[in-house]
């Protein structure tokens, strides 16, 4: 009985241990989110608009098939941004509701790197480390600030990579197959990015692999559907461009 109850002490001790790393992990993360935040959303309204983001925030204004019409003769990017800020401007027209976006997505993605990925296996040490980078780049904080799509980007990339992980981890193809469609919607820099995700997926091993062929063939019938999805995205792209 003595034994017994050293080790259910010792089982206690351990989970405290585990708790209180936990509870500062988290406590670091959300000092590195107000720290993230701050430059980011600082003044939005203040700046004018440059001319790149007056003509991108310009070329989603009017009904839907203008907007369409719009990106087709004018912008180098594909529908999806234009889209977001046409939903957005419905609602609000004014300088801080077209770099809300920007500002919302930067934040969003240094809050999915803390607290998403370590969920799908990334150690938190790394996780919090990749947080950090991004908190601090004077890039990321620019971009998050500016009418462009590059902050969305850099957040369906993240997501392309968590689907990744969730696929390797679990099988699951689902977030993977929405993730790849949207990509050539958003970027064209994007497919080259998806096309690595994809070849990923096909040579990295699986958390349980099967025995011998049969989990090889497996693993390339599972990718049949994100493909299709990534292919579609594309398809759709070029018809609306």
């Amino acid at each position: 009985m003595r034994a017994i109850g050293m080790r259910a002490m010792a089982r206690r001790i351990a989970d405290f241990g585990r708790d209180r790393k936990a509870h500062l992990y988290y406590a670091a993360c959300v000092c590195l989110l107000v720290a993230a935040a701050g430059p980011r959303f600082h003044d939005l309204a203040e700046r004018q608009l440059s001319f790149d983001e007056a003509a991108a925030a310009n070329y989603s204004r009017g009904t839907f098939s203008e907007v369409i019409s719009n990106t087709r003769a004018h912008n180098s990017s594909p529908i999806l941004y234009p889209l977001i800020l046409y939903a957005v401007q419905k609602v609000e027209s004014t300088i801080f509701s077209v770099r809300i976006v920007p500002a919302t997505a930067s934040v969003l993605t240094i809050a999915l790197m803390l607290f998403l990925l370590p969920r799908l296996g990334v150690a938190r040490g790394a996780a919090f480390l990749a947080a950090l980078l991004a908190t601090l780049s004077v890039e990321a904080i620019r971009h998050a600030q500016d009418v462009r799509e590059y902050s969305i980007d850099a957040l369906l990339a993240l997501l392309m990579v968590a689907g990744l992980l969730r696929y390797l981890r679990d099988g699951r193809t689902a977030p993977l197959c929405v993730f790849l469609f949207l990509a050539p919607l958003l970027q064209y820099g994007l497919v080259l990015f998806g096309a690595a995700v994809i070849g990923a997926a096909l040579v990295a091993p699986r958390a349980s692999p099967g025995p011998g062929i049969g989990d090889w063939l497996k693993r390339r019938l599972d990718l049949a559907a994100p493909c299709g999805f990534f292919l579609a995205g594309g398809a759709l792209t070029l018809m609306l461009h």
